[in-house]
């Protein structure tokens, strides 16, 4: 059974729930001390340039980073998915990255 919800920090998060079998309804639930956040290369690459909304003068990566840190879970996966060396890096001008540019990051 999956749920979906809007979390403050993360993308992922698990409970454990007890059902009764008779009326149905929750009796239980736990969190797991455990969030997933989720980013391709090219959301990581975005958030690491783009300037947080709520968060000035932090980077929306930043502001995400403090987010996470400061949730009260312990246990955080940060995943990343996709291939680096296939991206299109892009300078902050929008223009493609040199070979020393990707070096640098």
């Amino acid at each position: 059974f999956c749920e979906i919800l809007s979390l403050k920090a993360a993308d992922y998060m698990f409970a454990a729930r007890k059902i009764s079998r008779s009326t149905g309804q929750v009796v239980e639930e736990r969190l797991f001390d455990l969030i997933i956040e989720r980013k391709d290369v090219g959301d990581l690459a975005s958030c690491l340039i783009n300037k947080s909304k709520d968060f000035k003068p932090l980077s929306f990566f930043e502001a995400q980073m403090h987010k996470l840190v400061h949730c009260g879970i312990d246990r955080k996966i940060f995943l990343v998915e996709g291939d680096e060396d296939t991206f299109q890096w892009r300078t902050e001008g929008g223009g493609p990255a040199s070979e020393d540019e990707k070096r640098k990051r």
